[in-house]
């Protein structure tokens, strides 16, 4: 049985690609034919050497969500990696 976090803290270090992520619970609406809301994971991530930002996951679905929002200096490299990193973490520790 898996226990909803609503907060969780991850630690990333993998050589230079380290920092923080702080996964959150949010409600955003869904732009469709009707007006409904869906709840996501709101990963904040501040990674040193790059500028903080914003990663989006659809808790029914697991998929994570396209957010264009993210500054021009943050590769896709780095996304990619991230994401997976936290893919990890939370498969490890069954979140």
């Amino acid at each position: 049985m898996k226990v909803a976090h609503s907060f969780v803290h991850i630690n990333i270090h993998w050589g230079e690609f380290c920092g923080s992520v702080e996964r959150t619970e949010k409600n955003i609406p869904i732009k469709d034919a009707e007006e409904k809301e869906t709840t996501v994971y709101r990963y904040h991530v501040q990674l040193r050497g790059y500028k903080p930002f914003t990663l989006f996951k659809c808790i029914d679905t697991n998929q994570w969500l396209d957010y264009s929002k993210i500054h021009t200096s943050i590769s896709r490299h780095v996304i990619y990696y991230t994401k997976k990193f936290i893919d990890e973490f939370e498969m490890k520790n069954e979140l």
